[in-house]
């Protein structure tokens, strides 16, 4: 039987983050997770290899550059039919319902259209210089203004192909929704809203991760991200701390990952 939510990432050297990103999202519904190693050196398949012996994680390595529409599409082709939804993320984002319901629990009122698209709320440093102890979503509160672009979750039976990181084609009259089931035109909102279902964006996390995270180039496009021209405003403006009441069920999950498998 397969899974009713999925989720679908490309990454590169993210093993610190997998487990944190992993145990929240399958407390938020997510059963299986497709991963695409776009070049880590840092060894996630070590990381990773409790969830792959499970079934809960599967990896294909991934090398092209720019890769992320390429694992995109090979994901809605070989592992569509596995998965009701499937939801597309970066490493650094976090999909949640500030109900406190679980994702899964919300999709079947969207299962007529073919897509959800989800608004993005995006968090700077908080003013961490170095990486912080603890987990992400708890280190990171303060946010910039919110823009109306989304990430998708996916009907991958109704969707063709990736557009680009955001946004999907779907079958002819098909077509996506926001969370007030709204149609999309592209990979833009009709407003900027968090109420029903969203995704906290971790972009740089602490200055010194995103100092290295401009060394490399995108996913999407193999060229590098643009400098920032005020390092100050990479903080973030507005606390937000919705996320953080999944913090205790996400640190009993990782006491009881760390149970099964061992540290380290």
């Amino acid at each position: 039987m397969g899974a009713y939510l999925s989720v679908c990432a490309i990454y590169r050297n993210e093993a610190p983050y997998l487990v944190e990103w992993i145990e929240f999202h399958r407390l938020v519904g997510a059963e299986r997770f497709f991963l695409y190693d776009n070049g880590s050196t840092d060894d996630p398949e070590a990381v990773l290899a409790p969830y792959v012996a499970e079934g809960v994680a599967v990896l294909h390595d991934w090398p092209e550059h720019p890769g992320q529409q390429g694992a995109y599409d090979h994901c809605l082709a070989e592992h569509g039919s596995e998965s009701r939804w499937i939801a597309f993320l970066d490493l650094d984002e976090f999909v949640f319902s500030p109900q406190h319901r679980p994702v899964s629990e919300l999709l079947p009122e969207y299962e007529q259209w073919a897509a959800v698209g989800i608004n993005r709320a995006t968090y700077g440093t908080s003013g961490h210089k170095e990486k912080p102890d603890g987990l992400v979503i708890e280190s990171y509160l303060l946010k910039w203004p919110g823009a109306a672009s989304i990430k998708s979750i996916v009907d991958p039976r109704r969707t063709t192909r990736s557009l680009n990181p955001h946004a999907f084609e779907y079958h002819a009259g098909d077509f996506a929704v926001d969370e007030h089931k709204r149609p999309i035109e592209g990979w833009f909102t009709p407003e900027f809203t968090l109420d029903h279902l969203r995704i906290n964006h971790y972009y740089t996390r602490s200055e010194a991760e995103f100092r290295e995270k401009l060394k490399h180039v995108r996913a999407d496009n193999a060229k590098l991200r643009e400098q920032p021209a005020n390092w100050a405003r990479t903080t973030g403006r507005e606390e937000d701390a919705a996320i953080t009441a999944y913090a205790p069920a996400v640190r009993e999950a990782l006491a009881a990952h760390t149970a099964r498998t061992g540290p380290g």
